[in-house]
């Protein structure tokens, strides 16, 4: 089986495009991880633990673009895995936050879901040039 060695973005303004989400992406999730009220009222009530959908979305959010721009890649989820586990350190010293594995749990499946998605929209690119390169 061939091994999968898939370029970051090399285009100056997709990588501004990228850097300016993931600046964007940092700061809402600081916010609403740590200044925030909780956030139970993003989602409907059928849901038992709100929070761990925001955690998984907010780290997918997080991740597609830092795996887009960074190699290698283990260095880049091991960072965002730090950024997760400071969080929760943070809420441990903030008496109206809740710190707990199962948060941080969820930003580990949404740093996944994200390297999963830049694998697909990094392969589906070489696909799509290659087909342009093609047809020249």
């Amino acid at each position: 089986m061939p091994r999968l060695r898939l370029a970051p973005v090399r285009s100056p303004v997709l990588r501004t495009i990228l850097l300016v989400w993931l600046i964007i992406a940092v700061s809402l999730t600081h916010y609403y991880a740590l200044f925030a009220q909780p956030h139970s009222w993003l989602l409907p009530a059928i849901i038992s633990r709100p929070d761990l959908v925001f955690h998984l979305v907010a780290f997918e959010a997080l991740a597609l673009p830092a795996f887009l721009l960074w190699r290698p890649a283990v260095a880049v989820a091991a960072g965002l895995v730090a950024l997760a586990g400071m969080i929760e350190l943070l809420q441990v010293a903030m008496p109206e936050r809740e710190a707990s594995f199962a948060d941080l749990a969820a930003g580990g499946a949404g740093i996944a879901l994200g390297a999963l998605t830049a694998i697909v929209v990094l392969e589906l690119g070489v696909r799509w040039a290659g087909a342009f390169a093609e047809a020249d």
